[in-house]
């Protein structure tokens, strides 16, 4: 048998929101989610100060309601830590699935 068939499969894993990460992902809500948005400022306006913040956008009216509901929460939406970014149309599923580092 080679070595590469006794090896046991590698589990993958969603990382948990305490590990290391290089930025926080926002999906900005969309307009039947509109009762989130200023939950959404407030938290934007407060982690950019700590974490870089990539903000995701389906139209050009959405990425401006949410840089005038963050700057109504009291941050700057062009802060050097905050990064906007056009996506297509929401796909909830999770984006980050990494090889488990404890398997054997």
């Amino acid at each position: 048998m080679s070595a590469s068939a006794e090896q046991s499969p590698v589990r993958k894993r969603v990382p948990a929101e305490w590990e290391p990460q290089a930025a926080v992902w926002l999906q900005w809500p969309s307009d039947f989610e509109r009762v989130f948005k200023p939950a959404f400022a407030l938290m934007t306006a407060i982690l950019c100060r700590y974490e870089q913040f990539n903000i995701l956008f389906d139209s050009v009216s959405g990425r401006d309601q949410a840089r005038r509901a963050i700057e109504g929460a009291g941050a700057n939406p062009e802060h050097h830590n905050i990064e906007w970014i056009s996506m297509p149309p929401r796909s909830n599923a999770p984006k980050a699935i990494f090889p488990d580092a404890t398997s054997t």
